[in-house]
């Protein structure tokens, strides 16, 4: 884990010294963003829909959801089918190996990049995708896992299925949670940034009177 995470933090700071490089990470996130909502609304949605003629409702896959329970995964299964639960498996795993490398980087990224603008020091804190992207690869091994051994008659009287599920649903609001925490480290740090260069000019007002 150790090295994977000096490997990570070597990449980050290999990329933030080259405006180039900062454009294609950005450009790289954005492209594998579109591509996962395209294969979701083709492999997953769509097929999930023609399975379902009775009703044109979108049951939204969990991943994009704040906070689930086993009874929504049951339910979300059985309206795929056993077709379309393959594809999303298959979804599963491009998310969890082309994805959340590519969001945690970027993250990161940005958060070192603000950070810089305040001063040398480079805090723990930044690395805090990383903490978000663990639970993020855990959410989603649960979800191949409820999805791959999922019975329509006999999953919810499964105590394994279950606790994948429950493992599933809690990692899933504590990656939300990690998220927003960085969302707000942005946010916060962007705005201190920006009134940096403000109170510079009021002091520098102040001693000329």
């Amino acid at each position: 884990m150790g090295s994977i995470m000096e490997s990570a933090a070597n990449f980050v700071e290999y990329v933030s010294k080259s405006t180039f490089r900062i454009r294609v990470l950005a450009t790289a996130q954005v492209a594998v963003f579109v591509f996962l909502q395209v294969l979701l609304a083709t492999n997953v949605y769509g097929p999930a829909l023609d399975h379902n003629l009775a009703t044109t409702a979108i049951l939204p896959i969990p991943d994009a959801r704040y906070g689930y329970d086993a009874q929504d995964l049951f339910e979300l299964y059985a309206w795929m089918g056993p077709a379309v639960r393959q594809q999303y498996v298959y979804f599963e795993l491009v998310d969890l190996f082309v994805f959340i490398p590519t969001y945690v980087h970027f993250l990161t990224l940005l958060l070192l990049l603000v950070h810089r603008r305040l001063g040398p020091h480079e805090p723990l804190i930044i690395y805090l995708p990383f903490l978000a992207a663990i639970f993020d690869t855990f959410e989603n091994a649960a979800h191949i896992y409820t999805a791959q051994t999922f019975e329509p008659n006999k999953s919810m009287q499964k105590e394994t299925w279950i606790l994948a599920a429950h493992v599933g649903s809690i990692s899933n609001i504590l990656k939300w949670g990690g998220i927003g925490a960085v969302s707000m480290l942005l946010c916060w740090n962007f705005g201190k940034v920006t009134m940096k260069p403000l109170e510079t000019d009021l002091d520098a007002a102040k001693k000329a009177q």
